[in-house]
């Protein structure tokens, strides 16, 4: 849990003073065929294995790509994304020919992954630490594409005015692109293989909060709270509470996992 006083992850939060070492550029060399791999410890349960984790983003950012393009997206030169709740960079170190001709920027409420990423892969990317308070550093209409990988998964009461602040930074028409767990995703963990003996599943199944607001007729619920939280939504109402603020172009599910993910473009 973030410290209500410090409304970010830290670098080095148990130390009151640190340095950050230099790093060779051919290690960030953004020329080079593979940027370097987060250690296993940056990878958000993403897969320890090197190879896993890589196609586990490539596989991401093609379907975001396919569903972005197949809406009538421009994906051209100079286009600018954000990767709202980037971590290590998993999805946005896929995007390299967008950054070398464009801007592709992530930003995460932990300062340990943003450092990294800054000290590995920029060039050619751009990175800085955003807070939980919706709030980013942007001008109005800025991007073209902002997505967010199972971010929105993590926001409760904060939500509306997060998608409201993603709003404000992308140009009309542009389009943002989020993953959510939704009743589809309950159905997934619950009966299907392989999805239902991860992890997150096993969590489930012993929470009591769980058990009591699965099968109900929730618009959300939220297990947890602030950045701890597992967020849920029914898919109907959560369009619903976005009418007047974005055109929803497309639903898909399992697109991201057993996440389903949702295409909103800005009117």
């Amino acid at each position: 849990m973030i410290d209500s006083q410090m409304p970010f992850v830290p670098f080095q939060r148990d130390k009151h003073a640190y340095v950050l070492p230099k790093v060779s550029r051919s290690a960030a060399d953004p020329m080079a065929p593979d940027f370097p791999i987060p250690p296993p410890e940056l990878r958000l349960g993403y897969a320890r294995a090197p190879d896993v984790y890589l196609a586990n983003g490539q596989r991401n950012v093609q379907t975001m790509l396919e569903l972005l393009r197949a809406a009538g997206a421009h994906l051209e030169r100079g286009t600018r994304f954000l990767d709202f709740g980037c971590g290590a960079a998993r999805m946005l170190r896929w995007l390299a020919d967008f950054a070398s001709h464009g801007e592709v920027w992530g930003t995460d409420i932990s300062a340990e992954h943003i450092v990294w990423c800054t000290q590995h892969l920029a060039p050619p990317f751009y990175f800085l630490v955003n807070t939980t308070l919706p709030h980013l550093p942007f001008e109005d209409r800025y991007f073209d594409v902002v997505y967010a990988g199972s971010v929105f998964t993590h926001i409760d009461d904060l939500a509306q005015t997060w998608f409201l602040e993603l709003r404000r930074v992308l140009r009309t028409g542009g389009m943002l692109y989020v993953t959510i767990h939704d009743r589809h995703s309950i159905d997934l963990l619950t009966h299907a293989v392989p999805w239902r003996e991860v992890p997150f599943a096993a969590f489930l199944r012993q929470n009591q909060d769980y058990a009591a607001f699965a099968h109900t007729n929730f618009a959300m619920f939220t297990l947890g709270r602030a950045t701890e939280s597992q967020v849920f939504y029914d898919i109907e109402s959560l369009c619903e509470r976005l009418h007047g603020l974005f055109t929803v172009r497309s639903v898909t599910e399992e697109a991201y996992g057993y996440q389903t993910a949702v295409l909103l473009e800005k009117p």
